[in-house]
């Protein structure tokens, strides 16, 4: 009896010893079976620039600062010669192509010279440099002063310096003002 007296004090010291405030002990979390893929961003595509070939087809061809005659001739081209095309007016009658005189400089020349080496309506169509009117010339050299005035700068915009009378342009003497 003294065992059974002493087995249950001891199972009775045991349960007191045991805190009840204790939470119970967690239980194992799932993780998940697949990993999530990374989120991939849109890559924007560069243009590619357009370049195709011509060839000068006439004896010599000039290379003009902009899309048409009224342009002044920066170089003549040779027959034969290759070039790039990066560009043309909105005819797609003049090309904008790389001067070959000038590295890193661009030129115009005539579609009528040139043999193409692709299609041609693939190029971007490229602004034209600003032309002034003849009216804008005429009262440039008026104000500025005549050494000033080059030979380059009116040989730019008019094919042969004239004389004319013109009621805005005449120095008020009555004399024809050269333009």
């Amino acid at each position: 009896m003294k065992r059974l007296v002493l087995l249950a004090g001891l199972i009775l010291v045991l349960a007191g010893c045991t805190n009840r405030n204790t939470p119970p002990p967690p239980e194992p979390t799932a993780f998940p079976t697949t990993m999530p893929s990374p989120t991939l961003l849109p890559v924007t595509p560069t243009a590619t620039p357009v370049e195709i070939p011509v060839q000068v087809t006439s004896e010599t061809a000039n290379c003009r600062f902009g899309p048409g005659t009224v342009y002044l001739s920066l170089s003549e081209i040779r027959n034969g010669r290759s070039l790039i095309a990066v560009g043309r007016d909105n005819t797609a009658t003049w090309w904008q192509v790389e001067d070959p005189i000038n590295p890193g400089g661009f030129c115009w020349i005539s579609a009528e010279v040139t043999e193409e080496g692709g299609d041609m309506q693939q190029l971007p169509v490229a602004a034209a440099p600003w032309l002034p009117s003849p009216r804008q010339i005429c009262a440039s050299n008026r104000t500025a002063s005549p050494s000033a005035v080059t030979n380059s700068h009116r040989q730019s915009f008019l094919k042969q310096p004239s004389t004319q009378t013109d009621p805005l342009s005449s120095p008020g003497n009555g004399k024809p003002a050269r333009v």
